[in-house]
């Protein structure tokens, strides 16, 4: 049963396993699109939690390239994102995989077996917030870490 707590998802179990992974790898941008492709790609395929809870982490990873940086980001990776920045200049996000990513997002704010999950609380509508301002910030909507 996923509590209040659970609705900060980029410190949970699995969205910081998943940033441990991207912090070893070499190919960490091949790690955010597989994560979001995994479910852009399968559209007839209800999105199991875990690829939900990647795909999530891979999100927030482009919302704050964009600008737009989660209050609750976990260090690692906020540093991920200063580094990527670094290396990629102004822009490191272009506009198509931009709107993949709100693609994604909505999905799985839509149907999925994240939402089937929190549907199950009385913290639903809350969800339902934080996934509306993930995809607001998607959008270019700025937002400054605290």
């Amino acid at each position: 049963m996923l509590e209040e707590e659970d609705l900060d998802w980029l410190n949970s179990p699995e969205a910081l396993t998943w940033f441990e992974v991207l912090k070893e790898t070499e190919d960490d941008t091949g790690l955010i699109n597989d994560a979001l492709r995994a479910i852009d790609d399968t559209p007839s395929r209800k999105p199991d939690m875990d690829a939900c809870y990647n795909a999530l982490a891979a999100a927030e990873l482009i919302a704050a390239l964009l600008g737009n940086v989660a209050n609750n980001i976990p260090n690692d990776a906020y540093y991920w994102v200063e580094q990527y920045k670094l290396i990629t200049g102004d822009t490191p996000v272009g506009k198509e995989f931009q709107r993949m990513t709100r693609r994604v997002v909505q999905r799985i704010k839509d149907d999925s077996g994240l939402k089937d999950k929190w549907d199950e609380t009385i913290f639903a509508r809350r969800w339902q917030d934080r996934m509306g301002d993930l995809i607001h910030r998607l959008h270019g909507a700025y937002h400054r870490r605290n």
